[in-house]
């Protein structure tokens, strides 16, 4: 019982949201919401744990249908 794809979505999407938050609170002008830091941290979470890059890219993407953020996906 048991799996590694929602955990992992989980994880990564907690990390991501509190980098996001960190850096806001360190550089509240011109950085990014919570949100999308969360977003590519669910991706890269995703990819590393897979090891399949590029569907992680591509259900993230899907599951939360921002196409500006692919590029961040993609980086991370």
């Amino acid at each position: 019982m048991g799996g590694a794809f929602t955990p992992t979505l989980f994880v990564g999407a907690l990390l991501g949201a509190l980098f996001g938050a960190l850096v806001q609170a360190v550089l509240p002008v011109g950085t990014a919401p919570p949100s999308a830091y969360a977003v590519v941290g669910m991706g890269a979470m995703l990819a590393g744990t897979t090891h399949a890059p590029l569907m992680a890219i591509l259900m993230v993407t899907e599951m939360t249908l921002p196409k500006p953020r692919s590029c961040p996906i993609v980086a991370a």
